[in-house]
């Protein structure tokens, strides 16, 4: 059955009932009758405001309104500079993080060339560089700095003035100091200047550069100032009143008439020489006194006074010879308070008397450029802003009666026309529309050009969004979001669809069932984002080389693959199944590159055949090829296996034991077994703690039939906590009935160690049953050591400090214990018991029995031979000042009253002993 007929059999299958359409409007509802009347009701109302606000606020209504317009044309020239200044500090932050890295002049020259000369950076950045500090970027290097400027051509061209070191060089420059001591991200503005290469007024936005903390010089731009008097006129003109700018330090950066402006008592009108201080503006032309103090307010404003901003304005004056020391106050306290005082626009305004220029009264407006501290000074004239509100008002109350039934009537007519019509045929249409079958994709038509034709755009632009989203959750439903391959659920609908064609006889085919050998590992290792990559690699490899007619994603690291054969060729279907299982080992065994590094996996594949279609399912097809599966792990790993009934059988049998042991641990049918440990003179001084179940049935069922079915599910934590509060009981009871013993052993498992909550565990038995925790020694093995080393030492240190002592099990087998043994808080050590079994007859196993002895006394650990079933081994042992021993030369695990019996007997054998 083809995918897209499934997809669309399944979106049919959840059509809901059509919604009734039927929705009738009333005459005093309708869009005309509300809009007409309100527009009535609005026209009332303005005609009765705007003859009270003429009565009785008029005069304040003008001064209100004339200090917005001389205000909003502040802002409209604050927002051409902060555009222009925001330009220029991203292209400064740019090249601060990309000149941290640059080291080769030569590319780093061509780099920060093209970052400053983005497309329409001609007219707004004038050029820039970065500067190092002494020796920072080359250890034999004081000057290394590159700049780039525009020439008289208006090309950037590289100019290395600064580096020359006959010259001053650039480490005191006013644009150079203050950014040393910027934090990362922010910037700061110089003084105005003329520029020594194009002779263009410009100012220079300087940013510092960091590397881990360290700082490692300063990135600039140059942005140009050439256009503000056209600016300011072009803002100011539709009242005719003028605009000015003042710098941080009270230098005028423009003023309307230059002349009255420039240095010297005969301005000559040199556009080269600077503007001259407000304060020398107030002395010139008293006129100015008010607005020159409504400035000098606003620049008092900037400083602030602490022994730390006085600190850094010392050293920023100290160390630029173009700073003064009130300047570097102001630059100091914009450090400190940068988030009150440099990163938002303030304003102030007043009424002034005659103006110099002017020659009326006038309304001032000073705007503060944030960051940069410019203020700009907008001017309005009186008579405007009384002219512009009288006309106003004026004309209002002539026009007014007719203009509301004007306004009535066109309204009317252009509603119905251009609104209330199209509404109508909009619904009609929509209504035409819900009578579609919803699989279809009609959208609305309008001829409207206007507002209704952009909603009706809109609108179909959402249908069409609506029929893609479907289609997305369609998608999503199908396939797998992370690999794109088909998910379960498209893998159950293509089985059905072969289940299909088998029972009619038209194919036969294998289902592949792909499980990534120890893919937890890495997860856990390595992060599920590494696992995530590792996961797409692998379904892109089986998309394109699998060689099978499916391939889907049906769980975290399984895959299922398909592959189908005419029943003419059944015979040749195993064979078949074989190669592609064969050849996606290979696949999937090569080397995955992840972020530059190679990763090595393996799969393992169980194989089921589908040659009969009675009485199975798809999910028999899948259950059947995971117990293969499962079967090909136990057999190694990266290999495959097909299905046997017998397979399903041991599948069935470990479901069937996983159940009742389940119940087991429930219902007290698992008993603790205890096996004696001796010290050197025979006494009993501790046992190790040994499970067991005790069947209804079947009697005593071994551990190693139960135990690794509880370790491969969750089963084992619940089982280990059992144990250990089970344990901590029986201890507590012995000690109640006088039967001491130093400590009782608890094997704790890898999986309960990790996973569980082993800390809390342990302190909850050791509180319930009030034992003392240092009769308590836990044991684990090397493998379980390795497995997380950090996590490991961490939960060790935490029993630790509990007062739990922990054994060192197993000891001797692992491969990577010694590297860890001596950060591991053991107390014990275990001797594994294959090599005390040959250490009377094997020379190798004696070697290392000793090693273990004589490393374990050096580290002062207390050690355990295992597994002793022979007198001389005991020798030996004991030869060697082995400290304890275990084993049936002793006793095998009992019961609980059983140990006792043999305590007992062994405390009567010392006393008779010593007698």
């Amino acid at each position: 059955m083809p995918i897209a007929l499934v997809i669309q059999v399944l979106s049919r299958s959840s059509r809901k009932k059509k919604p009734d359409n039927d929705f009738p409007i009333r005459w005093f509802h309708r869009l005309e009758f509300r809009v007409v009347a309100s527009f009535a009701a609005l026209f009332i109302l303005v005609v009765v405001s705007l003859f009270i606000i003429g009565k009785t606020v008029g005069e304040s209504l003008i001064r209100s309104q004339a200090s917005q317009t001389v205000a909003g044309a502040g802002s409209d020239v604050l927002a051409e500079l902060e555009r222009r200044a925001a330009k220029a500090s991203i292209i400064a932050h740019n090249m601060a993080r990309a000149a941290q890295w640059v080291i080769d002049h030569d590319n780093g020259r061509l780099l920060l060339r093209d970052m400053l000369n983005p497309p329409g950076a001609e007219s707004i950045i004038a050029g820039g560089g970065v500067w190092p500090e002494p020796f920072a970027f080359e250890p034999d290097c004081e000057r290394c700095s590159i700049f780039w400027g525009r020439n008289a051509s208006g090309e950037l061209e590289f100019y290395n003035d600064y580096n020359l070191m006959e010259g001053a060089g650039y480490h005191r420059e006013e644009w150079y100091v203050p950014a040393r001591y910027l934090a990362p991200g922010q910037d700061y503005w110089s003084k105005p200047y003329i520029d020594p290469h194009s002779r263009q007024q410009m100012v220079t936005v300087s940013t510092p550069m960091h590397r881990n903390g360290e700082l490692l010089g300063v990135a600039t731009v140059d942005l140009k100032l050439e256009g503000i008097a056209e600016l300011l006129a072009q803002a100011t003109y539709s009242f005719g009143g003028y605009a000015f700018i003042v710098d941080r330090s009270g230098r005028l950066l423009s003023f309307p008439n230059e002349k009255m402006v420039r240095e010297g008592d005969s301005p000559t009108g040199n556009s080269l020489e600077p503007y001259i201080h407000i304060d020398e503006l107030a002395r010139r032309y008293p006129e100015y006194r008010p607005i020159v103090a409504m400035l000098s307010v606003q620049m008092k404003g900037l400083k602030q006074r602490s022994t730390a901003i006085d600190t850094l304005a010392e050293k920023i004056s100290d160390e630029s010879y173009q700073i003064g020391r009130e300047e570097a106050q102001r630059i100091s306290s914009a450090y400190f308070f940068g988030t009150a005082e440099a990163t938002r626009a303030s304003q102030a305004g007043a009424i002034m008397g005659s103006d110099f220029l002017l020659g009326e009264k006038i309304y001032v407006s000073v705007t503060t450029m944030p960051g940069t501290f410019w203020n700009i000074v907008t001017v309005m004239p009186d008579s405007a802003a009384r002219l512009e509100a009288t006309e106003f008002v004026d004309s209002l109350f002539d026009v007014i009666i007719y203009a509301i039934l004007t306004v009535l009537v066109v309204t009317w007519l252009l509603i119905r026309a251009q609104l209330a019509i199209p509404m109508k045929q909009m619904s009609q249409q929509l209504r035409t529309k819900l009578a579609l079958q919803e699989g279809e994709s009609e959208l609305i038509f309008t001829e409207d050009r206007g507002e209704l034709g952009a909603l009706t755009h809109l609108f179909n632009q959402r249908t069409l969004q609506l029929l893609d989203s479907q289609q997305a959750i369609e998608h999503l439903a199908f396939y797998d979001p992370l690999t794109g391959l088909p998910n379960r659920h498209m893998l159950h609908v293509r089985l059905k669809a072969l289940l299909a064609s088998v029972a009619h006889g038209e194919l036969h085919f294998a289902l592949l069932f792909l499980d990534l050998d120890r893919f937890k590992h890495i997860n856990d290792s390595l992060g599920h984002g590494f696992g995530d990559q590792l996961l797409v690699q692998i379904g892109e490899r089986l998309r394109n080389g699998a060689g099978a007619e499916l391939v889907a994603r049906v769980g975290g690291d399984e895959f299922v693959s398909l592959v189908l054969s005419p029943v003419a060729q059944s015979e040749q279907l195993p064979a078949r199944a074989e190669q592609v299982a064969r050849h996606i080992t290979e696949l999937l065994g090569a080397a995955f590159d992840i972020n530059g590094n190679d990763y090595h996996i393996s799969t393992s594949i169980g194989i089921s055949l589908c040659v009969n279609a009675r009485d199975t399912s798809a999910d028999d097809l899948l259950k059947q090829a995971d117990t293969a599966m499962y079967h090909a792990k136990n057999s190694g790993r990266n290999t495959y296996c097909f299905f046997e009934d017998a397979m399903q059988k041991r599948a069935d049998q470990r479901l069937k034991v996983e159940k009742e042991l389940r119940y087991a641990i429930d219902n007290n049918q698992l008993e603790l077994y205890y096996q004696p440990q001796l010290d050197s003179a025979g006494q009993c001084v501790s046992a190790e703690a040994l499970v067991r179940w005790n069947h209804p049935e079947r009697g005593v069922v071994a551990p190693g039939e139960f135990i690794p079915i509880a370790e491969e599910s969750a089963l084992i934590e619940r089982l280990g906590r059992w144990v250990l509060r089970a344990g901590c009981w029986q201890l507590q009871e012995w000690q109640n009935d006088g039967i001491y013993l130093d400590h009782l052993a608890i094997n704790v498992c890898a999986r309960q160690f990790h996973c569980g909550d082993i800390v809390q565990d342990v302190r909850d038995a050791l509180d319930y049953f009030g034992v003392d925790p240092s009769r308590i020694i836990l044991e684990i093995t090397e493998s379980l050591i390795v497995e997380n080393v950090i996590d490991t030492i961490s939960k060790m240190n935490e029993l630790k400090t509990l007062g739990v002592r922990i054994s060192l099990d197993d000891f001797g087998t692992g491969y990577s214990s010694l590297r860890y043994l001596k950060q591991l808080p053991i107390h014990q050590l275990k001797i594994d018991q294959s090599f005390v079994r040959d250490v009377a007859s094997d020379e190798s196993d004696l070697v290392i029995v000793e090693t273990i002895l004589s490393m374990a006394h050096h580290l002062r650990l207390e050690v355990v031979a295992e597994g002793v079933e022979t007198e001389e081994q005991l020798a030996l042992l004991q030869a060697r000042n082995c400290e304890y021993f275990q084993g049936y030369y002793f006793c095998r695990p009992v019961p609980s009253a059983q140990f006792v019996a043999y305590v007992e007997e062994a405390r009567n054998k010392a006393t008779l002993a010593q007698i």
